[in-house]
């Protein structure tokens, strides 16, 4: 009752209904209709992947691998933990869920929901730290 109160309270001062135009516009941006055209999931995940595989971007996520391989800054005081890496794996496909979510919004808007991949690299990247701890522990046990 009182979400009809709230609605009828909106359609008299603004003249619209708000409530009806915001759940049309989260149905047209979660849908798959791009300019008449069907978009894909794997369609979207390209795009924002292709807006951030430029030269500077593959430099920095490089450097940052390279210098984890290495083991510059490494520490592996309480060794590998399962639980932790699997939360860098969940950590790193939320932005793929936010895509497959939001497919015509993330495919329009590429320029800027590009910028969730970065949460991908740095979960992907922890989880490699992680990793090279079990690595680590079992090279030390032999």
């Amino acid at each position: 009752m009182k979400g009809t109160e709230n609605e009828a309270r909106l359609l008299l001062l603004t003249g619209e209904n708000l409530f009806a135009d915001a759940v049309h516009s989260v149905m047209i941006r979660s849908g798959s209709n791009v300019s008449g055209k069907t978009i894909g999931y794997w369609d979207v995940v390209y795009k924002n992947i292709m807006v951030i595989a430029k030269y500077p971007y593959v430099l920095v996520v490089l450097a940052a691998a390279v210098i984890i391989f290495f083991g510059c800054g490494t520490k592996c005081t309480s060794g590998f933990s399962k639980e932790v890496f699997l939360t860098y794996l969940y950590i790193a496909a939320l932005p793929f869920g936010w895509y497959m979510f939001s497919v015509n919004h993330s495919y329009i808007h590429s320029f800027m929901t590009y910028k969730s991949l970065s949460i991908t690299v740095f979960a992907l990247l922890c989880a490699w730290s992680e990793m090279k701890c079990l690595i680590k522990a079992r090279i030390k046990t032999v």
